[in-house]
């Protein structure tokens, strides 16, 4: 389940803003066409350019599905392009929502990847999961959370009851478990 949203949202947030500028480009003058492996809104968007405050929104079948929020968009070179202070939230087609936060992003047109070395996180009101990173193949539409992972998981009925502790601990225990002991 975590794949699927994780898949779905790196997709979202750093191919959504390239599928958007390329019809526009390919109307220009002197255009060239954008090649396989490249940025499609590189006409538009050469490299070194850097948009800010980006909102976008994907809908599926009339329905919401994404919204997000990038402080900035850097073009690094023809294939890749850097996504800043990402913030995203999924919506399932059942009315549940998964937010994603990272703080950098790069998106390579190359293999379809997205990659990052920053924390990030995915949270719903059934689990919370963060980590060092995240590495995700969107056209196989699979990912990988790196670790050191901390997660959590509430059980369907109880993830309400889940949702107001958090917000306001009646407890000193700590909020992670120490990791058990490793044995050779």
């Amino acid at each position: 389940m975590i794949h699927r949203w994780l898949s779905a949202a790196c997709f979202c947030v750093l191919a959504a803003p390239c599928a958007v500028a390329a019809p526009a480009a390919a109307a220009r003058p002197g255009f060239e066409p954008v090649k396989e492996g490249e940025f499609p809104g590189i006409g538009l968007m050469p490299p070194g350019s850097k948009p800010k405050g980006i909102t976008l929104q994907r809908f599926d079948d009339h329905r919401l599905a994404v919204v997000l929020n990038l402080q900035s968009l850097e073009v690094l070179d023809r294939s890749h392009v850097l996504a800043q202070k990402i913030d995203a939230v999924l919506f399932g087609a059942k009315g549940d929502q998964t937010t994603i936060r990272s703080e950098n992003a790069v998106y390579s047109f190359l293999d379809d990847t997205v990659r990052s070395v920053a924390r990030t996180s995915l949270e719903n009101p059934g689990f919370r999961a963060e980590g060092t990173g995240v590495t995700v193949q969107t056209k196989k539409r699979r990912g990988f959370l790196l670790g050191p992972v901390e997660m959590r998981i509430a059980p369907p009925k109880h993830r309400q009851a889940a949702a107001d502790l958090k917000a306001t601990p009646t407890s000193d225990a700590p909020e992670t478990l120490p990791a058990p002991p490793v044995h050779p």
